[in-house]
């Protein structure tokens, strides 16, 4: 989009309000685009799909398997109800997997349900698998033989299906298929370990997931009480304007394209690697997904803060007027604690509405989530971790908060930015049932933006959250 440099325009000459006008209107379109491109499919993948169906059919899976642990180590009055426990966890996962495989019938998604399922269903699920294609049919052969047929398995074959298993990239419910096979073949010796070693690695996964949880909800408590706080005793303290108020008309003007440009950065780089992805013919390795996501995302940032520094040395402004110094960085990095703190009860209560007002609406999955999950290595799962936490957390809040909500907050007063920027931060993010938790969290930021005039608290807290997501996926999808 051209712009004239803000230089050429006097200081305290108002923004043109018919091109203020056609700014929203262009962003209104760009945030229409991310919503349509998230439901656009993406370049094949090797490596398990994702659905939030999928990550709790997994819990559900693992605390069954946990749960034989935890009752060998209970009194013999409580064993019973462990036993229960675990059944009725191995329904659900049974019934999600059901759901999950009549939504979206991958190859991942059956060979999960044939593992789990019982007995008696197996032999539909590996008719559905044999109607995938006729390059599956070595594969089917495999599954028939362990679930189906009743003829003793030689060593050479329980050999054979081994490798091939171990190939199929299935993650903690490799050692369940392990352990059915060996127990199939008659190695009782070799079905335990690989049946130890599924439980053992669900007790671990259950366990820090445990931890986590009560550090979360420790820290949860904590955050009703900043809540209440900031509402009785500090309120709306207005932070002194960073640029004159004379100008706050050409704040709201600048401010407004330097963030359509960042959107139309970002979304031009990310489709042009989509377009040079999707023209490989074969699918695309786990390392080459994360490198090319993080390094396409990193890419359209540094764009847009080039084009930001321009726009802001061309009228005479510095990086404070967007909020990125800080007086005191230690203060604000608390700031930032007690933000993710208070953002955390609000985010359940936000998360439960969302799910309950939009449980039959199909939601795609945040773009970065089924690059995770594809991250076999610690490199690449270290890029992911900190594309997410430092380099997302970055330049989302220089654009969105220190950008755009300056935009609305000089064109409409502080209270209708901090709802309109945090809308539209909603807006970009998986649609519908991710709207309502980020406006949440993108409100929070913006209200420690406006309470402390810096975008460091923003940061931290927008790094938090990040960093909780991806050490809860870490923990659930991890392999034994």
């Amino acid at each position: 989009m051209a712009v004239e440099p803000a230089a050429e325009e006097p200081q305290g000459t108002p923004y043109p309000q018919d091109r203020f006008v056609l700014l929203l209107i262009i962003l209104v379109l760009l945030v229409a685009l991310f919503g349509i491109a998230q439901r656009l499919p993406g370049p094949e993948a090797e490596g398990p799909q994702f659905s939030e169906d999928i990550l709790q059919s997994d819990m559900a899976m693992k605390i069954a398997y946990a749960s034989e642990r935890w009752q060998e180590i209970l009194p013999p009055s409580q064993r019973r109800q462990m036993e229960i426990l675990r059944d009725r966890q191995h329904l659900s996962a049974i019934d999600s997997y059901e759901q999950v495989v009549r939504d979206d019938p991958s190859l991942q998604n059956l060979r999960r349900l044939l593992i789990v399922e019982y007995p008696r269903k197996r032999a539909a699920v590996i008719a559905k698998l044999a109607a995938r294609g006729k390059n599956l049919q070595a594969e089917v052969a495999m599954w028939k033989a362990i679930y189906v047929s009743k003829k003793p398995l030689s060593p050479q074959e329980s050999a054979r299906y081994s490798t091939r298993i171990r190939r199929l990239d299935l993650g903690w419910y490799q050692s369940l298929a392990l352990a059915d096979l060996y127990a199939r073949a008659g190695s009782a010796k070799e079905a335990s370990a690989e049946r130890d070693l599924a439980v053992a690695s669900a007790v671990r996964a259950m366990t820090l997931l445990a931890v986590l949880l009560a550090v979360l909800g420790s820290l949860g408590f904590f955050g009703i009480f900043v809540i209440t706080w900031y509402v009785s005793a500090e309120r709306m303290r207005r932070i002194p304007d960073r640029v004159p108020p004379d100008n706050q008309g050409l704040v709201a003007g600048y401010f407004l394209e330097a963030f359509i440009v960042y959107l139309g950065i970002v979304i031009g780089t990310q489709v042009l690697a989509g377009l040079a992805l999707l023209s490989v013919k074969n699918p695309l390795s786990p390392r080459t997904m994360v490198f090319a996501t993080a390094g396409v995302y990193t890419l359209g940032g540094i764009l847009s803060a080039i084009y930001l520094a321009y726009r802001l040395r061309a009228a005479g402004w510095s990086w404070k007027s967007v909020g990125l110094t800080s007086r005191n960085p230690l203060l604000d990095v608390g700031w930032g604690i007690m933000g993710y703190a208070a953002a955390l009860p609000l985010l359940l209560v936000a998360s439960y509405l969302s799910r309950v007002l939009t449980r039959f609406i199909p939601t795609p999955s945040n773009p970065v989530v089924p690059i995770f999950l594809q991250a076999n290595t610690l490199l690449e799962r270290l890029v992911i971790l900190g594309l997410t936490v430092i380099v997302a957390a970055f330049f989302e809040e220089l654009f969105f908060r220190g950008v755009l909500f300056h935009s609305f907050q000089a064109k409409w007063g502080p209270r209708l930015g901090l709802v309109l920027s945090a809308a539209v931060f909603a807006s970009v993010h998986p649609l519908p049932l991710g709207f309502l938790p980020i406006f949440v969290l993108g409100y929070v930021l913006a209200t420690l933006l406006y309470r402390r005039g810096s975008l460091l608290p923003c940061m931290v807290t927008h790094g938090l959250n990040n960093c909780v997501a991806f050490l809860v996926l870490s923990i659930l999808v991890g392999s034994p």
